[in-house]
């Protein structure tokens, strides 16, 4: 097993090397990133909704027990 040192070097190069990455893939292609993003944004929300929607129904549910 390689020493912690090592680990660490390898770890903090690897991330060193996507930011990069990342960043030129963010000059030559500015909607590539921003599009992933986006994406991310919209399955965020859409998660979001549905477990408001369900914690709304169910906090309805224990304080209206009269209405159902």
């Amino acid at each position: 097993m390689s020493s912690l040192r090592r680990q660490r070097g390898w770890y903090n190069g690897a991330l060193m090397m996507a930011l990069v990455l990342v960043l030129v893939l963010f000059m030559a292609q500015p909607w590539i990133p921003l599009l992933l993003l986006a994406a991310l944004g919209s399955a965020a929300v859409v998660t979001f909704t549905m477990r408001g929607g369900s914690f709304l129904k169910e906090w309805y549910r224990q304080h209206h027990p009269h209405l159902h």
